[in-house]
């Protein structure tokens, strides 16, 4: 069955941004993407989080499960883009190479439809770092992959690494603290930038 959603509302009259963060698990994605929507006024669309309510009735990790994300996905794409007046969405996406990219390429689709932009950032760390941030307690009991033997599982599977036509800005943020690698993402895409409060 298609993912795909109708979109037959009209362009909005102002250019918004989409940025694609990708990458393994425990590499960063959330805390930067948080960083980024609190100093560009973006929306963060966590994958995550809609995939967390998912498994409460479907089992965690089966095809079945991920299409389920990807369609909501779509569908609270499609009502951010035409219906929410704000200047650019912040996704974070699960790694899982079948259906993410799928998603992702009914999403692109979208986005150039409603006369938006789209870019994608690949976060990556080294092995030791990455470990560590895996076993970090704030990782606990939040259904995300939180032991390096699951890390390991992901590593050698197929995953989702973006789109061909879109090749990502890599950013290794093994020595790289989460607000200044927010800063170099909107730096590179010239992300507009709330003036802070007086």
């Amino acid at each position: 069955m298609s993912q795909h959603v109708e979109n037959n509302h009209p362009k909005n009259n102002f250019l918004k941004q989409v940025i694609y963060m990708i990458g393994l698990p425990g590499v960063g994605k959330t805390t930067v993407g948080k960083l980024i929507a609190k100093r560009t006024g973006f929306v963060l669309l966590d994958h995550n989080i809609m995939y967390k309510e998912i498994c409460c009735f479907l089992e965690k990790g089966t095809y079945a499960a991920h299409l389920l994300n990807g369609r909501m996905h779509l569908v609270i794409m499609n009502l951010l883009l035409m219906q929410s007046p704000i200047p650019g969405i912040i996704c974070t996406m699960s790694i899982r190479y079948e259906p993410t990219s799928q998603t992702v390429r009914n999403a692109t689709r979208m986005i150039k439809h409603a006369g938006a932009k789209v870019n994608f950032v690949k976060l990556e760390c080294d092995w030791n770092e990455h470990k560590r941030r895996i076993l970090m307690p704030s990782r606990q009991g939040l259904n995300k992959t939180n032991t390096v033997a699951k890390l390991k599982k992901y590593m050698n599977g197929a995953c989702f690494n973006g789109l061909k036509k879109f090749p990502p800005l890599v950013i290794n943020n093994t020595r790289l603290p989460a607000n200044k690698c927010a800063k170099k993402i909107i730096n590179a895409f010239g992300l507009p930038e709330r003036t802070p409060a007086r």
